[in-house]
């Protein structure tokens, strides 16, 4: 089984996106805040490692379900073996907290 290091993904982030049928999925999250809002995104996580990726039918990537584990392909080749996080608002195992409602952007 292989397993997510740093060189892979950083190849994943680099990406940013795979095509996954939802149908498969019970932990789609979509932003409500922040740069990806209203994207629909999977939090996927192998060998100690957590990767965001956004759900896009055009991505280089592909997931599919083998078993209880999700294999990420690219062009037919298994890349990587885990598991989908749950998500509970942004990320799973961390919380945001605004401290200022004022935008930082808007001068």
């Amino acid at each position: 089984m292989a397993e997510m290091d740093a060189k892979l993904k950083a190849e994943l982030v680099a990406i940013g996106s795979v095509d996954v049928d939802e149908s498969l999925l019970s932990r789609i999250s979509s932003s409500s805040a922040g740069p990806g809002t209203g994207l629909k995104s999977i939090f996927f996580k192998s060998g100690g490692h957590r990767v965001r990726l956004e759900i896009n039918k055009d991505s280089p990537l592909k997931m599919v379900r083998a078993n209880s584990d999700f294999v990420i392909l690219k062009e037919n080749k298994e890349l990587v073996r885990g598991e989908l996080e749950q998500i509970l608002a942004h990320c799973p195992h961390q919380a945001y907290i605004t401290l200022s409602e004022r935008c930082i952007y808007d001068f």
